[in-house]
């Protein structure tokens, strides 16, 4: 596989490093990821805005069309899972396993895990054992804010994607692990099938063990696509048809030819 890195750092503000980092692979899928981190912050004093994750989420978003975005609004205080997200022209997702909707305004935060947008998101914590992201029907993209994902060293998301003829494909969201880089910091993750034998069917979440089992993650404003929602994915169907169209014309205009010549 072949990976591709642009990397840039700058400063906002005394205590809050900003990085971003853009990747793109070569084979199966296209990954949109971009941090802000919150050097040294207080999980309490969520980031005012975080420029590069909103950036990874436009970039990724930009690639798709008519989706939709689930910010966990409709649910209940402390509900928990199995929660039904519906997502337009992509079908069902169903959330199982470990966490429960936290609510608390943008300006606000259990212990660093604070929403992106409205007053809630799903709150896990990392010795919970993950969760999982069951889909109704395959879909082509998947992407995700969270927050506080990368509050102690060596905490790492780890994603499996499930594809429909049972095999797998691990991925590993490449979040800052080291230097410590402070309560509240935020990740967009995205990504993006290339080719229509990538579209999964489920996505695994699990947290590599960081020796904290009691460290929360946030998770919020999740949007999914379908294959059909995907800008410029070949579609073999269409192709197909197109050559063949183009190869009756061809035949149809020689016969053609062929029978002004005679006459």
């Amino acid at each position: 596989m072949k990976i591709r890195y642009q990397l840039s750092v700058a400063i906002a503000g005394a205590s809050a490093l900003v990085l971003t980092t853009h990747i793109s692979t070569a084979q199966a899928f296209s990954v949109f990821f971009g941090e802000d981190l919150n050097v040294g912050g207080n999980g309490n004093t969520p980031l005012s805005s975080f420029p590069n994750s909103s950036q990874a989420e436009a970039d990724f978003i930009s690639k798709l069309k008519g989706v939709g975005t689930e910010d966990f609004e409709g649910f209940n205080a402390n509900q928990k899972p199995p929660l039904n997200l519906t997502f337009p022209g992509a079908g069902t997702a169903t959330l199982s396993g470990a966490g429960s909707i936290n609510t608390g305004s943008s300006n606000e935060s259990t212990d660093g895990a604070y929403p992106i947008s409205g007053n809630q998101n799903y709150l896990t914590f990392v010795g919970d054992g993950g969760f999982t992201a069951n889909l109704d029907q395959p879909v082509a993209a998947f992407g995700f804010y969270l927050t506080d994902l990368s509050d102690l060293v060596g905490t790492q998301l780890n994603l499996e994607l499930g594809f429909s003829n049972g095999t797998t494909k691990n991925l590993v969201v490449p979040n800052t692990i080291s230097p410590r880089p402070g309560s509240g910091s935020v990740v967009y993750y995205g990504v993006i099938a290339d080719n229509p034998s990538e579209v999964f069917t489920n996505v695994s979440f699990t947290f590599a063990n960081n020796g904290n089992e009691n460290e929360g993650v946030g998770m919020d404003d999740i949007t999914i696509g379908s294959l059909e929602q995907v800008e410029n994915v070949p579609e073999p169907l269409t192709i197909l048809g197109s050559a063949t169209a183009l190869g009756i014309g061809g035949l149809l205009k020689k016969e053609s030819s062929k029978k002004q010549k005679k006459s």
